[in-house]
């Protein structure tokens, strides 16, 4: 993917963003504190190669570290953290760095510390924020605390889980009620932006609190730092956090500009990492769909460069470079580049037909936040002559955000005015998203140019019209003019804000790229090589593409079988072709063994690879000739296996199996923890890179081989044991809306539960905005919360779903003609509705209304008199934002009472 002029100086800032997985041994294997505990330091080593995150360190001995132990060296006076990841041979090991490696030279020495990463834990990190490697980022010195451990280690064993399922109690009504948690469960938090997850965040910290006396965990993985950064502040202002008092939660943040190494396994320590340069930065980057910029890092060199060049020479090399970017023909026509891809072509129609820009442009781009709606209400209007132009619309609507639509005018006869008067409520042609504002009541509340030049000559029509569909996808990219989509990678270089910052939504259906060039362009037998050239790599990538999505197909509708019929067919020309694969084989030991390559003198064994010398030369057998002692492989490792495992009880190491903060609290202080993971996908996504930077052969839809086992490594140690429990709620991005997806596909397998924050219910002002019909749980089960508490959330969504039946007969010819059956039921649901709403303890400060913890009971109860009429004779306001039934019943009494002395 092409690099912009501008990201390129942001992302020389950046350190690279990838991840790593768990490993989980395998039953013949010790287990991974077993490992760690007999592993001495093998000492100092040197770096010999760095590539992005991954470092490469050599050693002068032939014992190497243990995989996942920890090596420390220092980068321009820093501490930086490796994870030992891969034995290369030739005394190499490669490590994935837990920060940025910009700077770190060959030679600098690596220590080993002669075990894996360890943190601080203990209630000494409550409202503290660390990072993966434990290091205190909030500005208020170390953690006084003695107390630490690694952040990997086995799930508690069977014989040391509760069997008995519990419901963890939140003292949320509609959670308590409709969807429970289960203690020690998994949860999946659904919800957009604006629908209240920070706060339902922080009520659930809070009751959880007061209710068991626990703690809460925030694990911030792969998020934007602002959004950790604000967590932080309002934690302080509603004293869930307190600086000089008792906190109850400690926070672990690995936000987006963290390398994969730190993000794979922020999750694993059960806190919520974040980096305090990034947070006095704020240096963002991009991932997936996600497409933000330093802006403190772009806005000055924007500065500079206005300084030197002009804001329509910054635009014209954007534009430029744009229509070069490495991306298939489907997503921008390869006309672009074979026109324009001699640069001296493009400034010769630059020169000819030089831009003329709106005035407050320069300032706008070199912003560091995105403009206000007064920059699109007075960009300028047509101008007097006759022109091409890309312009903006600005759509309105009361109670409703503005509107965004970037487009292009450019009739060879009549220029951009024609266009702009297209623009009406009910015109043909009108773009889908224009005519869908229009029928939704918007209204265009002004139209303005972003640039424009004179109409050109008959001979440059093609050209020039290539060159504004260029600028038209520059500004549509720029301003967020279109919907989010998949591509949105190909061009995400050329973004300046954060899609989330913009305060207009967009109108855009696509971008311009990929459409056809009016009038056609003629072009030469060299220009026609190169297009042809694209569409034929285009062509063949088709193929490949249907190939394999007909082998998916053939894998989805019987996996056995499809298995069985490749192996078969693997075996059939193995068999075909006997005599040719034993003919290289036996060429190739012969060859080995007669020249002696990789040979081991002591033991006057040859080998047919370095790899296999390499793994013999660690082995007790090979140790066993070296010291003259005669002993069988078998008895050798017998015993080795015992000397570690004694060895770890002598000297007391890793007794403790917890490797987070939250484990900690669990297994330590008998706690009830809940565990915050936002976002979860992006643990899968850093494990991912990280698989690839090891040069792993990626799976289905490019996710490493191991997805399922790193997921499960992590999941299975979130559960309930004798002591106390980890409830986990994750949040759950789902890439391109895809439930297939095998990232959210794996994460749904281990959830228990989904609670599901709407937009709709938000909008009434209820608070909290869950679903009551979207929201599930398997502890709904008559056998787990008892048969009063089912029947009467069945009956609850019962009545709420026949209500919503109901609401477009309401709608269309009003309660009149509803039965008297139905009308209760309507009257019964609108109440139930607003008794789902519960004033929240956190939010007391922006509400004033104080907050309600309600009891399990008490909710059933409260739910049940309603259900069987006892509050038909209260007016609806009354079942808004009270706790309990009692609470109700008292307010609709004051409610009447103050309308009869009226």
């Amino acid at each position: 993917m092409f690099k912009s002029g501008i990201s390129s100086f942001a992302r020389a800032a950046r350190p690279a963003v990838l991840p790593r997985r768990a490993l989980r041994p395998s039953s013949l294997r010790l287990p991974i504190s077993s490992r760690w505990a007999s592993t001495a330091s093998v000492g100092t080593g040197k770096i010999h190669q760095v590539i992005g995150a991954v470092v490469d360190v050599k050693f002068d001995t032939q014992k190497l570290p243990a995989i996942l132990n920890s090596l420390e060296t220092e980068n321009n006076g820093q501490k930086l953290v490796l994870e030992v990841s891969q034995h290369l041979g030739e005394n190499v090991v490669r490590c994935i760095a837990m920060d940025g490696t910009e700077g770190l030279v060959r030679g600098a020495p690596a220590q080993d510390t002669g075990a894996p990463i360890t943190i601080p834990v203990g209630p000494a990190t409550l409202g503290r924020i660390m990072n993966v490697t434990g290091d205190p980022i909030d500005e208020r010195g170390p953690i006084k605390t003695d107390k630490r451990l690694p952040i990997h280690t086995e799930a508690p064993e069977f014989v040391e889980q509760s069997t008995s399922a519990e419901v963890l109690v939140t003292g949320i009504k509609v959670v308590d009620l409709l969807a429970p948690y289960a203690r020690g469960g998994k949860i999946g938090l659904f919800g957009g932006a604006g629908v209240g997850k920070t706060v339902f965040i922080q009520e659930l910290i809070n009751n959880i609190a007061k209710a068991h006396g626990g703690y809460s965990v925030f694990t911030g993985v792969g998020e934007r730092t602002r959004e950790g950064n604000d967590l932080y502040h309002e934690m302080q202002e509603t004293s869930v956090i307190q600086l000089d008092g008792e906190s109850k939660v400690a926070l672990v943040f690995g936000q987006m500009n963290e390398p994969p190494g730190a993000r794979a396994r922020v999750a694993l320590t059960g806190v919520v990492p974040a980096s305090t340069a990034s947070w006095r930065v704020y240096l963002l980057s991009t991932t997936g769909m996600d497409s933000v910029h330093s802006l403190s890092i772009i806005c000055p060199i924007l500065s500079i460069m206005s300084s030197s060049q002009s804001v329509i020479e910054l635009i014209d090399e954007q534009v430029h470079k744009l229509g070069c970017i490495d991306a298939p023909s489907w997503f921008i026509n390869p006309n672009h580049k074979a026109v324009f891809g001699d640069r001296s072509v493009y400034d010769e129609l630059v020169a000819l037909y030089p831009l003329s820009v709106a005035p407050s442009l320069a300032d706008v781009m070199a912003a560091s936040t995105p403009p206000s709606s007064s920059v699109f209400t007075s960009l300028p209007g047509v101008t007097p002559e006759k022109s091409w132009a890309v312009y903006g619309l600005w759509f309105v609507k009361p109670g409703g955000p503005p509107k965004l639509y970037c487009g292009s005018g450019t009739n060879a006869i009549t220029g951009v005015e024609s266009r702009l008067e297209s623009y009406k409520p009910g015109a043909n042609n009108l773009p889908r998203f224009v005519n869908k504002a229009f029928n939704e009541g918007y209204t265009l509340s002004h139209s303005g140019l972003f640039c424009w030049t004179a109409l050109p000559s008959d001979a440059l029509v093609a050209r020039l019209r290539a060159r504004f569909l260029l600028l038209e996808a520059f500004f549509t990219i720029v301003f967020h003019a279109s919907i989010p989509m998949v591509t949105d990678v190909y061009v995400d270089d050329f973004v300046l804000w954060s899609r989330e910052d913009v305060a207009w939504a967009p109108l855009c259906s696509h971008l311009p790229l990929g459409e056809a060039i009016r009038e056609g362009i003629e072009l030469s037998p060299e220009q026609l090589e190169i297009v042809n050239a694209v569409r034929r790599a285009r062509a063949h990538e088709v193929d490949l593409a249907k190939s394999r999505k007909h082998r998916l197909k053939r894998r989805a509708e019987d996996e056995v079988a499809y298995k069985a019929k490749v192996n078969s067919d693997r075996q059939a020309w193995a068999n075909k072709n006997l005599d040719k694969v034993n003919k290289n084989a036996a060429k190739v030991r012969q060859k080995n063994k007669s020249s002696r390559r990789f040979h081991c003198d002591e033991c006057q064994e040859s080998f047919q690879s370095q790899h296999a010398l390499d793994k013999h030369l660690t082995t007790q057998r090979h140790a066993d000739v070296l010291a003259g002692v005669q002993a069988s492989p078998l008895s050798a490792y017998a015993q080795n296996l015992k000397d570690k495992r004694q060895d770890t009880l002598e000297k007391g190491l890793f007794t403790c199996a917890p490797l987070t903060v939250a484990e900690y609290f669990r297994d330590q202080e008998g706690q009830d923890v809940l565990l915050f993971i936002d976002n979860i996908f992006r643990f899968t996504q850093a494990g991912s890179e990280v698989s690839a930077l090891l040069g792993r052969i990626p799976s289905a839809v490019g996710y490493q081989p191991t997805l399922a086992v790193d997921m499960g490594g992590m999941q299975e140690r979130i559960t309930t044991t004798t002591k106390g429990s980890i409830t986990s709620v994750q949040a759950v991005y789902v890439p391109a809306d895809d439930l297939t997806d095998p990232a959210p596909a794996t994460t749904f397998a281990h959830l228990d539960a989904t609670t599901v924050l709407s937009r709709g219910i938000s909008e009434l002002g209820i608070y909290p905005a869950v679903d009551p019909l979207d929201s599930k749980s398997r502890m709904l089960d008559p056998r787990v919360v008892g048969q009063e508490h089912y029947d009467v959330a069945t009956r609850v969504q019962q009545i709420l779903q026949e209500y919503k039946s109901l609401q477009d007969i309401i709608a269309i010819l009003g309660m009149d003609e509803l039965s008297e059956a139905d009308k209760l039921t309507v009257e019964r649901a609108r109440k139930i509705q607003r008794f789902l709403s519960q004033p929240f303890t956190v939010a007391q400060v922006f509400t004033g209304i104080e907050g309600k913890l309600v009891d399990l009971k008490e909710t059933i109860n409260s739910f049940k008199a309603i259900l069987n009429g006892e509050g038909d004779n209260l007016p609806e306001g009354a079942f808004y934002m009270v706790g309990d039934f009692a609470s109700a019943k008292a307010k609709g009494e004051k409610i009447l009472a103050e309308l009869e002395g009226q």
